[in-house]
């Protein structure tokens, strides 16, 4: 599972979002080295929506292959669950909806 009992995140529930040096609880479980090959700029993009995003498609959904996703909306969150529904399998149609033709582009690119 995903989801913490005992939730603490920098910034939110706890001082430190902005920090130059902050204490994270349970360092040894919440907190992972970032391979060499995997920028700053890359790494920031991982936040939260990527394991919402998980939890809803894969954990909740329970996406299999050969099965159709929707998903509404392609902010954040929405191009997140096109990537982790892209990321299930090759017999996956994932049918992404919003109102923006700019946003709609860049579901199909991923």
């Amino acid at each position: 599972s995903t989801i913490c009992e005992a939730q603490a995140q920098p910034g939110f529930t706890m001082p430190g979002g902005f920090a130059e040096f902050v204490s994270i609880p349970r360092a040894d479980r919440n907190v992972s080295l970032m391979p060499p090959k995997v920028s700053f700029l890359q790494a920031a993009a991982l936040g939260c929506r990527m394991t919402t995003a998980y939890r809803a498609v894969i954990q909740q959904g329970r996406l299999q292959v050969g099965e159709t996703v929707a998903i509404f909306g392609c902010g954040g969150l929405g191009l997140a669950a096109v990537m982790i529904a892209a990321a299930a399998g090759d017999n996956v149609r994932i049918l992404a909806v919003d109102t923006s033709d700019e946003a709609c582009k860049k579901a199909i690119e991923l």
